[in-house]
C-alpha cells in the first residue's frame, strides 16, 4: 500500500501528465521523457515501465499504466485529489463500467450469494485501505479467491465504485 505522500505525488503527476480513460476497460496511463519519474509511477501503480517507440527528432519517451480492476481502484482513490477535468474523465470511466449489463442472476439477486452489495462496497474500501485478502477472509469466513474476484470486480461488477469514495474519505 502506498503512503499518503506517494499518493499525493502520483496524483500530481497524473494530473499533469496522466491519462484516465475507458477503452473497453478502465485505463490509467502516464507517458513522459523522464525515465526516473515514470519508473517511480510504475512502482506505485504496480505496473511495468516500458520504452515507447522513438520518434524521429524527439527524445526517448517512457510509459507506464494499469487497466481493468486495478485502474478502477486507482481512479477511485485518486478522484478526490484530481482537478475538474481529470475528475470528469474518471467519472466517465466509472459510469461506463457501471453501465455494463449484469447477468440477471448476478449479485444479491442470485439465491446462492454469500455477499450483498453493501458488503462488497465495504470489502473494496477495506482493500483499498490496505487490508489484504487473507485478513478479509479470516474476518468473513470466506475464501480468499471468492473475496478477490468480488473486490477486483470480476464478480459484483454492478456494484458502484463511486460509493466507495465515501468510505475512503472517512
Amino acid at each position: 500500500m502506498m503512503n499518503r505522500d506517494d499518493l499525493l505525488w502520483l496524483a500530481g503527476l497524473l494530473e499533469g501528465e496522466g491519462y484516465f480513460a475507458y477503452n473497453n476497460t478502465p485505463t490509467v496511463w502516464v507517458e513522459m521523457t523522464d525515465l526516473d519519474v515514470v519508473e517511480r509511477a510504475a512502482l506505485l501503480m504496480v505496473a511495468t515501465c516500458r520504452a515507447l517507440r522513438l520518434r524521429p527528432g524527439r527524445k526517448q519517451s517512457w510509459g507506464a499504466g494499469v487497466s481493468g480492476a486495478k485502474a478502477l481502484a486507482l481512479m477511485v482513490v485518486l478522484r478526490p485529489l484530481m482537478g475538474k477535468r481529470r475528475r470528469a474523465k474518471i467519472d466517465e470511466a466509472i459510469r461506463l463500467v457501471e453501465a455494463r449489463v449484469p447477468f440477471p442472476q448476478s449479485g444479491s439477486r442470485n439465491r446462492n450469494a454469500k455477499l450483498c452489495d453493501q458488503s462488497v462496497m465495504l470489502l473494496r474500501a477495506l482493500y483499498l485501505r490496505g487490508v489484504n485478502f487473507t485478513r478479509l477472509a479470516r474476518a468473513t469466513g470466506m475464501t480468499r479467491g471468492t473475496l478477490r474476484v468480488a473486490v477486483r470486480g470480476t464478480t459484483w461488477r454492478h456494484v458502484s465504485y463511486l460509493l466507495q469514495e465515501v468510505a475512503l474519505v472517512q
